[in-house]
């Protein structure tokens, strides 16, 4: 990987129990800092394999992560697709 190289990262959610969540919270970490967010802010959900949503990236700038994906639900069975873009750094 080079620096500003462009990274998509894609993380798929599966609730595999039985109950809804609610207000459910994803959140992801940046480990050394080896990329930067992308200036649009945004990622994309889909549920299920439906739709796509763009909706603004939520930056955590304090504790262990860097980035926060609030759901109001996630349904039993229900598949979540998140995915973002970031930049290499040098």
């Amino acid at each position: 990987m080079q620096t500003d190289a462009k990274v998509r990262v894609e993380i798929i959610l599966k609730n595999t129990t039985t109950k809804t969540f609610k207000d459910a919270v994803y959140l992801d970490s940046n480990d050394g800092k080896l990329f930067r967010g992308e200036e649009e802010g945004i990622y994309t959900l889909s549920r299920n394999g439906g739709e796509e949503e763009q909706l603004p990236l939520k930056y955590i700038t304090e504790g262990d992560f860097d980035y926060g994906f609030d759901f109001a639900s996630i349904a039993p069975g229900e598949t979540l697709k998140i995915r973002y873009m970031v930049t290499a750094t040098p």
